[in-house]
């Protein structure tokens, strides 16, 4: 995945060459209207999905998440939890 920090310092060849390999089934001229910020959302979204989609799959005994993965699903945790906390939440506090 992109960060979106990059978006500004890539090379436009290599910003090019990465949106090409996203969108295989796309032109360059297509992609030069693309919206960044969507992009960017939908990518920070595809990766809590994919956390949660490890964490499933740990918590079935399937899979053991590496320690980048075990990461990223306490991010995610912090931040579903946080909004929670000011409702009196019965979540516990990490």
């Amino acid at each position: 995945m992109a960060d979106a920090r990059l978006f500004g310092v890539l090379p436009p060849v290599l910003l090019d060459a990465w949106l090409m390999r996203q969108f295989p089934n796309r032109t360059l001229e297509e992609l030069d209207n693309l919206d960044f910020g969507r992009l960017w959302r939908v990518l920070a979204c595809q990766a809590v999905l994919r956390a949660e989609d490890v964490r499933d799959l740990q918590m079935q005994g399937k899979y053991e998440p590496t320690p980048a993965e075990w990461r990223m699903i306490r991010r995610n945790d912090r931040l579903t939890r946080k909004p929670y906390q000011t409702i009196r939440s019965p979540l516990p506090e990490e």
